[in-house]
């Protein structure tokens, strides 16, 4: 462990200090964590030259920077030209306490410093310190351990890859056992129906029993009586638990303990929550836990003896305690059965590694090769099996704490899923990067390494710490301050290249970082669990090399024949250039190559590994719903910039776009696709729907996107939203591809169980208009079934009913003469009246907040033709919906259209009109001659005029020069695409109808 916290903080160094000798921890640090702990297999002198190397490395690189201190202090002052230098090799000043602010003609030139980031030597003396610590490691005694321990790993590195093939074999047994008991009791069930039915109709029943419209007809409730109905005959058999049952020693489950709360009384539940911690203690000393008694222990005596206040708050303080231990212990046990299946195979390993140490030895090897790696000598298969016990059951330390149960689970579910962290982070850095260099990692993630069968390859897993470790050192390279062409200007640009790439001064390295530590830790679990080495070099010997005959239906040797000869035979080596095979030798070539990607699309389509059947349609499915609602609520954000329109703005505006019914109809019409190829199980339609789809996602939100919004992927969170649920989709998507579709898939995923909330939530989802109808008819159209549409819904309803009356005698059974709780009235029966009520008033409230009563509707667009006598117009002219300007509702409006001033809706009124400028003319001066000269026509009668300023939202009266002043300065304050509009009365009204009808009609465009 401490060898890889060496190797980080060396990482580390490189990364946090961005210069020219970042470059040298990188590529140390990489080197040793290729290898990992196997570089322990070295001979003992070589790892430490090794290492000494890396440690000489470190210790110049802090003598040049304290020496770059010296000439950064002085030199900074005196060169203001060729600065290059000094950015490479980091050369500046850390003058922390200003000594050089008081020395005269010194002025400090910025143009040649380095950045500040780059100096100091903070994190160069901590990775000194984890370099010389792991350097003391190397030469104590338990180092000899720790390579024992990795020699044992080395002699065992397929047996965890075998005990995975067995516990997956075990699995599979079970799932076709369940499958075929399961079609048992169908027909078992189907043949009492049959006689019932023969016994109730006689030799009727012999003469039209292959009539399907007969059997249908004549079907009735005699054919399901009370023995039918009341049989021992389950359809699904009963699943054991496998859950990891909490110890009897332990807090109790939160499950437990609310139950235990619901049935008792606060007292009760402290008791016995008291009386297991009392037990646990004697286990931890040793001790029988039966001796101790039920009655309180002293500490609730002294209780006793205080107030009935301070008792009271005490137990509450140890009640609400109890609830987090509680709550400790059941996500321990939760996270134990999500690491089940690791835990034991890490078990079993330990175990015969265990026999491996106290049975042989096993440290006798040979070195072999240039690097001298240690390999063991004979195989120790036959020992370890021929002394292994039948199974290790997993043992229970008292010693330890919940909390630290609870630490340890957590680490054990991490090493369990290191393979789904790290594509998760992988996911996570397009989502938060959305650059062209880190895209291939996730086109790799979703396109190989998710669907290979059964576990991605070493291949697979090389190539993308390759690709971790190349994009590392190019984005150092583009960090460091030594680029001239990286300007704040350019960075403003969507389509600047180095910010489409993802290479720029700003990058950061840090998840980068993150990303390579967890691809290693993955890597060190896959050679714990023997899956690093590839599936194609595990050799399964069957037979050995010879002749056989068939008898009694064995293979039985032949005797082995001398065919030794004398002939001798001269092997000669002949030097052959490439040109002499160079055109001869392309194809061979290819099909070395083509032949890996063969075998993973084989794989792929007909899997010859052992699978375990998964239904994992419907979180796929609440993937694609959210999608949908976001697509719906926030259509504007995928097509149009600056544009945050969705359905709620569709209808304030009466106005449903047709691109938006297009991509909503598209998006249901995959979901559609999906279901479809669900209810078939077709795995090769799913293969090709899968690739066209992550295909088609990310050309479009990282090509496409920028080019028609004008918008960067990471500054719209709506489409980052709908992002990383589309990934949580492809994810499960290949998980459901490379585990395939179980036998049976029928049934909706709410039946597979009676509470309370899966009842309603049933309930809820038949509400959906015509949602139900839609998947019970795509049901009926996808599945092979003799019945027809009609007798489909039949079924279907008579399914219904079956549930809703499994759901009543399982969740609703009270005893005789018992009322139901009134907390269990106050919160189900409250919450239906709660939904029932605002489902009632939700559409008066939608249109109420919305403000759509009583809004116009303005029109978009005007189209004026002129007719002579003609059947074609003479002169058409037609405005675009950029081009037109909203009119008020009672006043004359003006635009302002080049040096004139255009009336766009006619003169309405002489007396009182609405002057709307929209200014495209730079020049004030002639843009205040033609306001001025407009003001003075309309208004020669009057000394003032009024207009409403918006800001302070009152009448104003003003001279006309200062009207003319105002519009003026809006113009030039505001720019071109200002509106200003001004209201000239001309006669006389009262001011504060005047104030009330100007409101109304005021707009601002």
């Amino acid at each position: 462990m401490w060898f890889y916290a060496a190797l980080i903080s060396t990482s580390l160094a490189g990364v946090m200090r961005p210069t020219i000798y970042s470059l040298g921890y990188l590529v140390g640090a990489s080197i040793f964590i290729w290898e990992g702990t196997h570089i322990f297999l070295r001979p003992p002198e070589m790892i430490l030259r090794r290492w000494n190397m890396l440690i000489g490395y470190n210790v110049v690189v802090m003598l040049i920077r304290t020496v770059n201190q010296i000439f950064g202090c002085i030199l900074i002052h005196e060169i203001v030209s060729d600065c290059m230098i000094f950015k490479i090799f980091s050369i500046g000043c850390v003058d922390k306490f200003g000594l050089t602010a008081g020395v005269p003609n010194i002025s400090e030139n910025t143009a040649c410093r380095a950045l500040y980031a780059s100096l100091g030597l903070a994190y160069d003396c901590i990775c000194f310190f984890f370099l010389i610590f792991q350097q003391r490691i190397f030469k104590t005694y338990h180092f000899f351990h720790m390579v024992n321990d990795i020699k044992a790993q080395t002699i065992l590195s397929n047996r965890g890859a075998e005990l995975i093939v067995e516990q997956k074999r075990k699995k599979r047994q079970a799932i076709d056992l369940q499958d075929k008991t399961i079609r048992e009791n169908i027909e078992k069930k189907l043949a009492k129906v049959r006689a019932t039915h023969q016994r109730v109709h006689g030799n009727a029943y012999a003469r039209k029993k292959t009539n399907q419209s007969y059997i249908l007809k004549s079907s009735d409730y005699y054919m399901f009586d009370d023995a039918i109905l009341n049989n021992d005959i389950p359809l699904r058999p009963e699943t054991k638990q496998n859950v990891s049952k909490s110890d009897p020693y332990d807090p109790m489950p939160l499950t437990e303990y609310l139950k235990l709360f619901h049935d008792t009384d606060v007292a009760t539940v402290l008791e016995k929550r008291d009386l297991r911690r009392r037990k646990r203690k004697l286990m931890q000393q040793g001790k029988n836990p039966r001796a101790v008694k039920t009655s309180p222990g002293p500490s609730t005596s002294n209780i006793r003896k205080d107030s009935r206040k301070t008792r009271k708050f005490l137990n509450i303080f140890l009640f609400i305690w109890g609830i987090f231990e509680s709550l400790i212990v059941s996500t321990t046990l939760f996270f134990n059965e999500r690491s089940k299946d690791f835990r034991e195979i890490l078990n079993e390993i330990n175990a015969e590694k265990k026999i491996l140490k106290e049975h042989s030895k096993y440290a006798r090897g040979v070195r072999l090769g240039t690097n001298k790696v240690w390999s063991p000598v004979q195989d120790y298969r036959d020992l370890i099996l021929a002394r292994r016990d039948d199974k290790v059951e997993e043992q229970h330390d008292y010693q330890d704490s919940i909390y630290f149960n609870f630490i340890s689970a957590t680490w054990l579910l991490i090493l369990s899923h290191t393979e789904l962290l790290s594509y998760c982070i992988i996911i996570f850095n397009q989502y938060k990067r959305a650059n062209f260099i880190s895209l291939p990692m996730v086109i790799l993630v979703f396109c190989w390494g998710t669907l290979t069968v059964p576990k991605p390859t070493k291949t697979f897993w090389v190539s993308t710490i390759s690709y971790v470790l190349i994009m590392l050192f190019i984005k150092n390279f583009f960090v460091m301050d030594i680029i001239p062409w990286e300007t704040n200007t350019h960075m403003s640009n969507l389509f600047f290249p180095p910010l489409i790439i993802g290479l720029n001064r700003y990058a950061s390295l840090h998840i980068n970082i993150f990303i390579l530590v967890l691809l290693f830790l993955h890597r060190k679990v896959l050679q714990t669990l023997g899956l690093w080495k590839p599936y194609d070099y595990r050799i399964a010997t069957l037979v050995d090399n010879g002749e056989y005959t068939l008898g009694d239906q064995k293979l039985v040797p032949l005797p082995v024949k001398d065919t030794t000869t004398k002939n001798p035979f001269v092997l000669e080596t002949v030097e052959a250039s490439f040109g002499d095979y160079f055109p001869n030798s392309i194809v061979p070539g290819f099909a070395k190559y083509a032949e890996r990607l063969r075998l993973f699309a084989q794989q792929l389509i007909v899997p010859s590994f052992t699978q375990i059947p998964v239904d994992v349609y419907t979180p796929m499915f609440l993937c694609d719903l959210i999608n949908l609602l976001i697509i719906i609520f926030f259509y504007g954000s995928f097509y149009k910039a600056e544009s945050d329109e969705g359905f709620i703005n569709f209808i304030q505006n009466n106005d449903v776009p047709i691109s938006f019914l297009v991509v909503v109809l598209l998006y249901f019409l995959a979901m559609v696709i999906d279901r479809a190829i669900y209810l078939k199980k077709s795995r090769l339609n799913k293969i090709f729907y899968h690739f066209f789809q992550v295909i088609a996602v990310h050309i479009y939100f990282f090509i496409l996107y920028p080019i028609i919004t004008e918008r960067i992927f990471i500054k719209t969170p709506v489409v980052q939203a709908f992002y990383i649920f589309k990934c949580f989709y492809f994810l499960l998507s290949t998980y459901q591809i490379k585990n395939g579709y179980p036998a049976l898939i029928s049934g909706h995923y709410l039946w597979h169980g009676t509470g309370t909330l899966r009842r309603f939530s049933y309930k809820i989802y038949n509400c959906i208009p015509y949602f139900f109808v839609m998947r019970t008819l795509l049901d009926w159209i996808c599945t092979d079934s003799c019945l027809g549409v009609g007798d489909w819904f039949t079924m279907e309803d008579i399914s219904q009913n079956i549930y809703e009356n499994m759901c009543c005698t399982q969740t609703l059974e009270v005893p005789d003469s018992k009322q139901h709780t009134r907390s269990r009235k106050y919160l189900l029966g409250g919450f239906l009246y709660v939904l029932l009520v605002f489902t009632l008033i939700f559409p008066f409230m939608l249109f109420s907040l919305g403000s759509t009563v009583g809004v116009a509707t303005h029109p978009t667009k005007f189209k004026i033709e002129v007719y002579m006598g003609s059947a074609e117009p003479l002169f058409q002219s037609h405005t675009s919906e950029k081009t037109v300007q909203r009119p008020t509702a009672t006043f004359g409006a003006y635009r302002w259209y080049g040096s004139e001033l255009e009336d766009i809706r006619g003169t309405h009124s002489q007396l009182n009109m609405v002057l709307v400028t929209s200014y495209t003319d730079d020049h004030a001066s002639s843009m205040q001659a033609q306001i001025s000269k407009w003001v003075n026509i309309i208004s020669n009668d009057e000394k003032y005029c009024k207009y409403y300023d918006r800001r302070q939202g009152r009448l104003q009266h003003e001279t006309q020069e200062q009207i003319v002043n105002i519009l003026v300065s809006l113009t030039s304050a505001h720019g071109n695409n200002n509106h200003a509009s001004i209201r000239m009365n001309l006669d006389k009204q009262d001011q504060e109808q005047e104030e009330t009808v100007l409101r109304e009609s005021w707009s601002w465009p």
